[in-house]
C-alpha cells in the first residue's frame, strides 16, 4: 500500500479522495513535528494491520498522480 500525504492544506481539501495523511498543521496551525510523526506512525501501523488506503479503496493504485508535479511552480 501507498500512504499519500501532504503538508498543503489546500491539496488535502481538493484531493481528499486521494490523500491519506494531512500534516499541514505543522506548517499552518502550530502542530508539533513530533505529534505529526506520532499520527503518521499510527497511520502506518493501521495500514500495515489491514486498513485500506484511499488508493486501495478507490482502486487508484500507486501511480495515478505525482502530486508534486501538479503545481506550476515545481
Amino acid at each position: 500500500p501507498v500512504i499519500k500525504m501532504t503538508g498543503n492544506r489546500s491539496v488535502a481539501k481538493t484531493m481528499a479522495d486521494s490523500i491519506d495523511f494531512d500534516c499541514s498543521g505543522v506548517l499552518t496551525a502550530g502542530d508539533s513535528l513530533e505529534a505529526a510523526g506520532e499520527r503518521l506512525l499510527r497511520q502506518v501501523i493501521l495500514t500495515a494491520s489491514g486498513k485500506l488506503t484511499k488508493a486501495e479503496i478507490y482502486g487508484l493504485g500507486a501511480s495515478e498522480v505525482v502530486i508534486s508535479r501538479v503545481c506550476d511552480y515545481l
